[in-house]
């Protein structure tokens, strides 16, 4: 079945209190929601009439249970499955969300008070995992589900309360070089940045203005030389009822990143913060799991590189050129060079400069790289110019195009022309071969990990995948298949997932390729 994308539904108070829901606990607030309230499309099939029927994840499936009483006691974010049954008892199902709202304040303890509101972007986008702090006469904590949404119950009426989120996680999340073009095209005067929060995500260093270093230290990010932000977090966090006295400088008077509750008297369902992506201008940032990464490419900016036959022990030097470097506006990507084959061991700057290079993996042969011209113009004369040559030492008889290659490993592949529109990015040979993004898995991160790990992996077309985690028997402890979207995805791991501490394996499935990795799960 094709689902819609979540509903909102009201709690209506029940009175006297009853138990509507059979539980053994009177209750009161409730609404009944039905299976067929979900269906975007309906179904037809040649077995007889298509029956629909629903329950809450992690729920018994029952078929012929066609609605839900929803009750105070049910999440504020309630994820739902719907099933369609054939006539022959063949069931399928999709996932969706409910947003139990209690606007009549229904559940309220008639002597407590809740505080509640939404983490989204400038865009609404809602922003999942902020871990949102309650402080004052009562100290809480919780972390916002994949609507953005956070709630905390039970506090006593007449105190002060601070509510104050953060997430300080991915740096690189929604960060590419496509954003340090921005900030260069802001501090040319060419291109302002259009919005105050956007001009926050500008603000790098957290100086209170946006300058050429702030698009030092982001290509630094994205070239893995910083793996943080050495003075700024993740995400800065602005209450949404926020004016700023002055858009274009929003750093004219100190903007508050809390909001504090001054004699709270009665529960506030609407305290919600603008989230803000340190580093990211064009709001790519993947803010939550259901949110699907946009990335239609229009055509492929390519390297050319001399093929040839490399002898052992024989030094080469690689010219790398951009036939078509006057038309984009910048590029980034990841060199990838089997280190068991060939060995980095030098870098010839032209075109690109030291700057433009990040070596932190070179012993695993791979080169980061980030380009950018924003306000410099390239004549005819230097458009085949040498970008930047590789010297490097062969350990093997072996044809370069069979080891060297494009990979989205450290910093994603991608390319942007005049238009703002997103390229691909390979190295085409003499000889015609192309040297292309392809599918990869990679290692864990922490490993070995306690707690929490995360697994990535990069797909050049959107798609199907499986990721199963196994022990060293080859027994199945937990297996997750979904739809991902174009280029970098990952996927996280608790510990409460997995079971069993020691040695696991996780093995990436899609149409054509299977890749297995180790990791180390310890006590």
């Amino acid at each position: 079945p094709i689902c819609i994308n979540g509903l909102a539904i009201e709690l209506m108070p029940v009175i006297p209190a009853a138990d509507v829901d059979g539980d053994g606990d009177d209750d009161t607030g409730a609404m009944a929601i039905w299976a067929s309230d979900f269906i975007a499309s309906p179904m037809t099939d040649c077995t007889g009439e298509v029956k629909y029927s629903i329950n809450r994840v992690g729920e018994e499936v029952d078929a012929d249970q066609t609605g839900l009483t929803l009750t105070c006691d049910d999440d504020a974010s309630l994820l739902v499955e719907i099933w369609a049954w054939d006539g022959l008892g063949n069931g399928d199902f999709c996932e969706t969300y409910v947003l139990v709202q209690d606007n009549n304040v229904s559940c309220a303890d008639s002597e407590a008070a809740s505080i509640a509101g939404f983490i989204e972007t400038e865009e609404a986008a809602p922003v999942e995992n902020v871990m949102v702090e309650l402080s004052g006469n009562q100290f809480q904590t919780m972390q916002t589900k994949f609507d953005g949404h956070y709630l905390f119950e039970g506090m006593e009426t007449g105190f002060d309360y601070t509510i104050t989120p953060e997430h300080d996680i991915f740096p690189l999340n929604g960060v590419t070089t496509f954003d340090l073009i921005l900030i260069s095209k802001h501090v040319l005067g060419i291109q302002p940045v259009d919005s105050p929060y956007k001009r926050i995500a500008a603000d790098i260093n957290r100086d209170g203005r946006i300058t050429v270093m702030d698009a030092v230290a982001l290509r630094k990010l994205i070239l893995n030389i910083d793996l943080k932000f050495k003075s700024n977090t993740s995400w800065r966090f602005i209450p949404a009822d926020y004016v700023f006295p002055n858009p274009e400088n929003p750093w004219q008077e100190e903007f508050p990143e809390l909001i504090n509750v001054n004699n709270l008297q009665t529960s506030l369902a609407d305290e919600d913060f603008i989230a803000v992506k340190i580093g990211d201008l064009n709001l790519s940032a993947k803010a939550n799991a259901l949110q699907a990464e946009q990335r239609n490419l229009k055509g492929s900016f390519l390297l050319q590189v001399a093929d040839r036959e490399l002898a052992a022990g024989t030094s080469y030097r690689i010219d790398f050129r951009a036939a078509d470097i006057r038309k984009i506006q910048g590029y980034q990507l990841t060199l990838k060079l089997d280190p068991e084959m060939a060995s980095v061991t030098d870098i010839q700057y032209g075109l690109a400069t030291a700057e433009h290079f990040g070596l932190r993996y070179l012993k695993d042969g791979l080169i980061a790289n980030s380009w950018s011209r924003p306000g410099v113009e390239i004549d005819a004369d230097h458009e085949d110019s040498v970008l930047f040559s590789l010297e490097i030492r062969a350990r093997a008889d072996v044809r370069l195009s069979e080891i060297l290659g494009v990979s989205s490993r450290v910093t994603a592949a991608e390319a942007y022309d005049l238009q703002d529109g997103l390229m691909d990015v390979g190295i085409e040979f003499n000889s015609g071969t192309l040297a292309s993004v392809a599918v990869e898995l990679y290692q864990n991160v922490p490993n070995p990990f306690r707690e929490v790990t995360n697994i990535g992996f990069y797909l050049p077309e959107g798609g199907e995948a499986t990721l199963s985690i196994h022990d060293a028997d080859g027994r199945v402890i937990k297996l997750i298949r979904g739809t991902f979207a174009p280029g970098n995805n990952q996927l996280q791991l608790k510990r409460a997932d997995l079971g069993k501490s020691g040695v696991l394996y996780y093995t990436l499935t899609t149409g054509t390729y299977t890749a297995t990795k180790k990791m180390i799960l310890i006590e």
